[in-house]
């Protein structure tokens, strides 16, 4: 964006690991505008080793992994807010290795598969039959539905013991497929602001979705 927006990432000093050979390192990320219209964000994310996906999965609401200072009021009593917001990463990062671990211990069939890809990408709430958008829609999610059976069967990472024909591969999936096929174009290359997309969470609202299909296999 011409230098209106930068970012930066901190690795963290301690890992999760899911299951063995599957490790999720912690990283800090964080976010300025220089155009006035972006607060300063700090994000706790997890990023997975295999194939480099930004796992920034809300557990309970955004709050608990990301936090905002505005370009307004008292700067030094805002960044003494974030210091002790912080404090809140490792708790963060608690509940995300607790939560990939009870995913990874979840054995999906065919059916438990279908749920998760069903809650993930529901039909349209109107009806498909309504008018020519609808069933284009449908389509559309069906092959995206498709496209991720797929990565679950054969996705990065499928090759570590313990991933696949689990929730957390279900998961994985899900995100291989949000960062790295639906922002990519056909050649394999990554179509306009599909780096944003992957690096700074823009498919965020996917991800949530994901993560929420997935811990109905678990809860």
């Amino acid at each position: 964006r011409r230098g209106r927006q930068v970012f930066a990432t901190a690795k963290l000093p301690a890992s999760l690991v899911v299951v063995p050979d599957d490790v999720v390192d912690q990283y800090l990320l964080a976010v300025a505008g220089h155009d006035g219209g972006q607060a300063f964000h700090l994000r706790w994310t997890t990023v997975r080793v295999v194939c480099a996906n930004t796992l920034t999965a809300a557990m309970s609401g955004r709050a608990d992994y990301q936090y905002t200072v505005r370009h307004v009021g008292d700067l030094q009593a805002q960044l003494s807010e974030a210091r002790r917001a912080l404090g809140t990463a490792a708790r963060y990062f608690e509940a995300a290795g607790q939560t990939y671990k009870a995913l990874a211990a979840a054995e999906l069939d065919a059916k438990g598969l279908m749920a998760f890809l069903k809650g993930f990408l529901p039909f349209p709430s109107s009806d498909v039959a309504s008018s020519e958008a609808a069933a284009a829609e449908r389509e559309r999610i069906l092959g995206a539905r498709r496209t991720v059976a797929e990565l679950f069967e054969a996705g990065v990472g499928t090759e570590i013991p313990g991933v696949r024909g689990t929730a957390w591969g279900a998961f994985n999936a899900a995100t291989e497929w949000i960062d790295r096929v639906r922002t990519a174009k056909k050649d394999g290359t990554l179509r306009k602001n599909g780096a944003e997309a992957a690096v700074l969470g823009v498919g965020q609202e996917l991800r949530d979705r994901a993560m929420a299909s997935a811990l109905t296999l678990i809860n």
